[in-house]
């Protein structure tokens, strides 16, 4: 029940939330100029990205598995432990972005509405379970996952500090935001469409037990609409 919530929300949060806010950010970055053909261009320059996004998952699970077979690894194994490894990937893509974006309304002094910061908490609490969630089903325990969550949290204070180096360089902090955004939404694409949702359809839980699954399936897709819708 756990995975199914996280896979739903996990991919109604990539497809209503953050595939519509990179393709705003690409608009909003070029809202002065009055050509059509550059509006164009920031909307290939965005799908790019996510492709990139998508082709570097895809990458790294070939060379992933490549190794594992040359060690003769088990492939169900190999892919539950690459769900996880991409899903970590994502995480530090995920909070440098936060970064990023904190980082530029604070230089730009705007004010930050109270419902918006709630709703970007509840965001985050959400990302954490769906993380937690993920993690648990491939395999790893409680204590090797506040691990790596340590490691991505170091790794991440490490390009906070090289970001903080250029922090008055606005231009390129959006820069920035406007390349790593796209690219996590396109590994969380390849991580919902390649490992969680096969695996959510793949099992069988008889009818009460899909009717349950479907039901939270839905739930965690309607929380993050309604967060959505709410944060407009």
């Amino acid at each position: 029940m756990i995975s199914n919530f996280a896979s739903g929300g996990l991919m109604a949060d990539v497809f209503i939330r953050l595939f519509p806010s990179t393709i705003d950010l690409y608009n909003k970055s070029n809202e002065n100029e009055n050509q059509f053909h550059i509006d164009d261009q920031h909307n290939n320059h965005a799908g790019l990205f996510i492709l990139t996004g998508i082709f570097l998952s895809f990458t790294i699970e070939k060379f992933y598995r490549y190794f594992q077979n040359n060690n003769e690894q088990i492939s169900t194994s190999s892919s539950i432990h690459i769900l996880a490894y991409l899903f970590l990937l994502a995480d530090i893509l995920h909070k440098y972005t936060n970064n990023l974006s904190l980082f530029s309304i604070l230089l730009s002094k705007s004010s930050i509405h109270s419902t918006v910061l709630i709703i970007s908490i509840i965001y985050e609490t959400l990302y954490v379970f769906y993380g937690y969630a993920i993690l648990i089903h491939s395999g790893w325990t409680s204590s090797k996952i506040i691990r790596y969550q340590l490691l991505t949290g170091f790794i991440n204070s490490i390009l906070f500090w090289f970001d903080f180096q250029f922090s008055s360089n606005i231009k390129l902090r959006l820069r920035l935001y406007q390349i790593f955004l796209p690219i996590l939404v396109g590994i969380l694409i390849y991580i919902s469409t390649v490992h969680i949702m096969p695996k959510v359809i793949e099992n069988i839980y008889g009818i009460k037990g899909t009717i349950l699954k479907v039901n939270t399936f839905v739930i965690s897709v309607l929380i993050v609409v309604y967060l959505k819708q709410s944060n407009k």
